[in-house]
């Protein structure tokens, strides 16, 4: 189960001239649980992913998409950058 979720941060982050793509929401969701964050309901369809206890990073709330994907993994990447989540963040926690 931890690949899964380290494949998930992967592709999130991507590499250099990777295009942006669509990524599941199953696995966002996955990944964050995995990472050690809490998932909460926030208002209809938004949730709420907080960080594990004694980290630095902010939480962060994600509107669940209809289709079971987000748009573009580029728009998920600001949206943790902006709240200090990187890559190493939770890789070391998988």
């Amino acid at each position: 189960m931890a690949a899964r979720a380290l494949q998930m941060f992967r592709s999130l982050y991507g590499q250099a001239g990777q295009r942006p793509a669509q990524l599941a929401w199953s696995d966002l969701v996955h990944g964050m649980l995995r990472a050690g964050f809490t998932m909460r309901s926030s208002r209809g369809t938004r949730r709420r992913f907080s960080p594990p206890e004694g980290t630095t990073g902010r939480a962060v709330t994600v509107k669940q998409p209809r289709s079971g994907f987000l748009d573009r993994r580029a728009q998920a990447k600001r949206m943790f950058e902006r709240v200090k989540i990187d890559y190493k963040f939770v890789s070391d926690r998988l």
